[in-house]
């Protein structure tokens, strides 16, 4: 058995018995919270925006419209992972679904014995998908640096006629002179050879 954290749900479908009896299966046997249940993509995106949650659960579409359009529009600011319901024979817009911001599907008739693993295996995932987002993030600022760190050195050797491990040096003394970042120094040299 997977043990779990109670996730916080946002569950779209457009089938309102379908919505009823997901519902009383993630709240009562799984122990999960549905903030909002909701037929319409509309309702959709004012709670995802409103509210805290962790987890959307949708069917393909909803009574007004596409619910992957829908997604998409919610997870702009602050990314979610998602979970589609879907039947049969719409596994082909699922192949589109999963291109986009869905990471699981499951096909209809859901039972708790799909829902327990999906759901864990969604909220892993997408932490992982999270933590490696953020490194990605760190990896590109310290190039940045790096890149500006490297052009600031090149001003000094070429305005100062210093070897690049004397510009460097140079660098690293004023940086710890000023008791500010490398890449600040840098910055600052830079900017003030533009003017």
């Amino acid at each position: 058995m997977i043990s779990h954290t109670p996730a916080r749900i946002i569950l779209a479908h457009h089938d309102e018995s379908a919505r009823r009896v997901l519902r009383s299966v993630l709240e009562g046997p799984l122990g999960h919270e549905v903030v909002k249940d909701t037929g319409h993509g509309h309702e959709l995106l004012s709670v995802a925006e409103a509210r805290d949650f962790d987890l959307f659960i949708t069917s393909l579409r909803l009574e007004d419209g596409d619910a992957i359009r829908y997604l998409i529009k919610a997870c702009q600011e602050d990314p979610k992972p998602s979970i589609v319901v879907t039947s049969r024979d719409s596994l082909e817009d699922v192949e589109h679904a999963l291109e986009d911001h869905v990471m699981s599907y499951l096909v209809e008739p859901v039972t708790e014995d799909d829902l327990r693993p999906s759901i864990h295996l969604v909220l892993k995932r997408f932490a992982e998908f999270q933590d490696l987002r953020e490194e990605v993030k760190d990896l590109q600022d310290a190039l940045r640096g790096r890149k500006v760190i490297e052009r600031a050195k090149g001003l000094l050797m070429k305005e100062k006629g210093l070897e690049e491990a004397e510009a460097y040096k140079r660098l690293r003394e004023l940086a710890s002179s000023k008791r500010k970042k490398l890449v600040d120094v840098a910055e600052a040299i830079l900017i003030a050879a533009e003017l």
